[in-house]
């Protein structure tokens, strides 16, 4: 399993505009094969900065996913409202999970 992690800092005072949008990336995520989870968090100390964390059933299905959403409109949209409002670049990690 691959877990995804994209990490958002926001100027001030546009997490709650971005957040609208996160949920829509979240949501396209979670309809491509292969996604078992996507959620979208606050931070508790910065309303500017969020997290949005995936799960995937495989190396296969994380990678094809990008291809996808490089070529779906939506998302093309969804990325050219949230430039605008960042502070920085976001922070993009991918794990293993490991199993105990």
């Amino acid at each position: 399993m691959i877990i995804r992690t994209e990490l958002y800092k926001f100027q001030a005072r546009q997490g709650r505009l971005a957040l609208a949008h996160l949920r829509d990336h979240a949501s396209l995520m979670v309809r491509t094969r292969g996604c078992l989870e996507a959620r979208v968090a606050r931070s508790p100390d910065d309303s500017d900065q969020y997290l949005v964390y995936s799960r995937w059933d495989s190396r296969e299905s994380h990678g094809t996913m990008a291809l996808q959403l490089r070529r779906n409109q939506e998302a093309q949209k969804l990325l050219l409202a949230l430039l605008p409002l960042l502070e920085g670049e976001p922070r993009v990690g991918h794990y293993e999970a490991l199993e105990d």
